[in-house]
């Protein structure tokens, strides 16, 4: 059972430049659907709850997107971060062609909420083995963090010396980065399995002309490592060898 997001970022973390407003929306307005967010939030957790304790055989699990785009920090609208959710919009495309629903998760946010739905599923059909008994029963138990296994579309496969090509799309604002040598772009890219969060792209030519206007691009190369964070989310770096701007 898959939960609902909050929208909005708390305001106090917008910046004062947006003079209270939010895709149109006034800070008050987006406070109280926050608590509304909240309320419903708590409604399914507490309804799979109660679903859970009437079945003898078998597992509902609840995923809460309320906490899942706020893990740490902000992924909300007008967060000032990656935002996981499209704002005001009337059938734009995103970079997989997909047409973007107004305040609906976009892209990443349900890369963000596969990947965590999948390391669930497979935490569940193999679950972490019953602490040993020679473990001290002071000690605190071994924790397992949910993650799932890389995956392929059954043609394709995704590992360390792969070859790599693909259409991507840059993720500002989080991207790019320059350095003397390289840029280093984080990117969203088509055919990538959905284990996969992200691509870091890492290309030997630091004055690429990458804007918001040329932000999508051909990207071929190698992979060159499979990442994952503290939260679960996994990554792809891609050395490319080649980067063809529109």
């Amino acid at each position: 059972m898959v939960g609902y997001p909050r929208l909005f970022a708390p305001t106090d973390e917008w910046g004062g430049w947006r003079n209270g407003r939010c895709n149109l929306m006034l800070a008050a307005d987006t406070q109280m659907l926050g608590r509304a967010a909240e309320y419903l939030d708590n409604a399914l957790r507490q309804a799979v709850e109660q679903a859970q304790g009437r079945i003898t055989n078998g597992t509902i699990n609840y995923v809460s997107r309320f906490d899942l785009f706020h893990n740490g920090e902000s992924h909300e609208l007008c967060s000032g971060r990656t935002e996981y959710l499209n704002g005001m919009s009337v059938g734009f495309r995103d970079g997989s062609l997909r047409v973007m629903h107004a305040f609906h998760p976009n892209e990443i946010g349900h890369q963000v909420t596969a990947e965590y739905v999948a390391g669930r599923v497979a935490y569940t059909l193999d679950p972490p083995p019953a602490p040993s008994a020679a473990v001290s029963n002071n000690a605190a138990p071994a924790t397992r963090r949910p993650s799932a296994s890389p995956i392929g579309d059954g043609t394709s496969h995704w590992n360390v010396g792969d070859a790599f090509r693909s259409r991507c799309v840059v993720a500002w604002p989080t991207a790019p980065v320059r350095t003397t040598q390289y840029i280093q772009m984080r990117m969203s890219c088509q055919g990538v399995p959905q284990q996969f969060l992200f691509v870091d792209v890492i290309y030997p030519d630091p004055k690429l002309n990458v804007t918001p206007s040329t932000g999508s691009m051909l990207v071929e190369g190698t992979i060159a490592d499979l990442t994952q964070s503290e939260y679960g989310f996994r990554t792809v770096v891609v050395h490319a060898s080649r980067v063809v701007l529109p």
